[in-house]
């Protein structure tokens, strides 16, 4: 009689180990959440989007919210947000370096940059190309994965991946004017329109300043041969090249499971 009374108290014995198990993990999970939020969905770390608090990588999420209480003009301002990335610029070109968790490189190859989930990186050197500049009006989310990503991506995104996903299709139209110092200023616009069953989202952006003159570059490499070959083509001391003018065009067509997405950027 007592072998018999001895397995059903081993099977309760087990059940109540395992139901506090499952009890343990969902606090944990609702700890997650808190944390979290449960809106914010990742899709880089594995290519299937998911809870960002469930996602196999050290991940980060900016979304259209964030964007919009943080006081960033630029996509260069945000990303000093996120912890562990750090943004600093090239003395010479004024391009920005993107360094995640103490690696610094320049340029900046092993960081990959996703829009929409396409590849920008430059074909030579495999960072962005020079003097790339996004502005924020027509990104919706920023997914950034601060660590290596190469499982997924591939060699270029060992470092980390940030992934760019711009605004879709919504009602109605909007547009916006900026101004700061150094001439600082900017313009966009985004209309909404149906033409049959395609929805369709155009974005316009532009941006420009005159720069700051008084950053001066003493000398450069060509100061030095100029000085051993007693020659003259070195243009420092000079005013580094700060001023700019970028034009964003985007064209997002949609239609069930169907999505082209056609992107013009041109930099002066």
């Amino acid at each position: 009689m007592r072998a018999l009374t001895v397995k059903p108290v081993l099977t309760l014995m087990l059940l109540a180990l395992q139901a506090g198990a499952q009890a343990q993990i969902a606090s944990e999970d609702e700890t997650l959440q808190m944390v979290y939020g449960e809106e914010r969905m990742v899709s880089i770390a594995t290519g299937n989007e998911q809870l960002l608090y469930k996602a196999p990588a050290v991940a980060s999420v900016i979304t259209r919210r964030d964007i919009e209480h943080s006081s960033a003009s630029s996509l260069n301002e945000l990303l000093e947000m996120v912890p562990g990335l750090h943004v600093s610029e090239d003395y010479y070109s004024g391009n920005a370096i993107y360094s995640m968790r103490g690696f610094f490189r320049d340029p900046d190859a092993g960081m990959l940059l996703l829009i929409n989930g396409v590849p920008v990186n430059s074909l030579q050197g495999g960072s962005r190309f020079a003097a790339y500049r996004q502005s924020l009006n027509n990104i919706e989310q920023i997914e950034i994965i601060r660590g290596p990503g190469s499982a997924v991506y591939g060699a270029d995104a060992f470092v980390g991946v940030i992934n760019i996903i711009t605004r879709k299709y919504e009602q109605g139209q909007a547009f916006g004017a900026q101004a700061g110092s150094f001439g600082n200023r900017g313009a966009w616009m985004q209309n909404n329109f149906r033409l049959g069953k395609w929805k369709n989202h155009f974005s316009l952006q532009y941006q420009g300043a005159d720069g700051d003159d008084s950053r001066v570059i003493d000398s450069d490499l060509q100061s030095f041969l100029d000085s051993t070959t007693a020659t003259r083509a070195s243009l420092a001391p000079a005013a580094m090249t700060t001023a700019y003018d970028t034009l964003d065009l985007e064209l997002d067509l949609a239609r069930e499971h169907w999505r082209i997405n056609q992107w013009l950027w041109l930099n002066r």
